[in-house]
């Protein structure tokens, strides 16, 4: 699901439900991740710990990690949306580059 918003320099900016989605660099699968800044002066170093392998993929003095493990529908509908992106991205580049040969 696609959307737009203005973002903190006041340009329009898509964006999709995807966007609160990371990949475990160890494992590799996509889970839920929400961050909130933590309260100045009270801040502990947090973890960005994967859901499914414990394995820790980065850590903030700055930022809170909510992570929560994705349903495999979702994972499905993940990969499917992100899929769909990429062929109609490299059907651009090749639409371009079939202009780019007439020129």
């Amino acid at each position: 699901m696609m959307g737009i918003y203005y973002n903190s320099d006041g340009k329009l900016q898509e964006f999709d439900e995807w966007s609160n989605v990371v990949k475990c660099s160890n494992c590799g699968k996509p889970y839920k991740q929400d961050c909130e800044e933590q309260v100045p002066g009270f801040r502990d170093m947090d973890y960005d710990v994967c859901p499914y392998c414990d394995h820790v993929n980065k850590s903030s003095m700055s930022e809170e990690y909510f992570n929560q493990p994705m349903t495999d529908d979702e994972i499905t509908k993940y990969y499917l949306t992100y899929r769909r992106k990429l062929n109609k991205i490299r059907k651009e580049l090749e639409e371009d580059s079939n202009v780019n040969k007439d020129d």
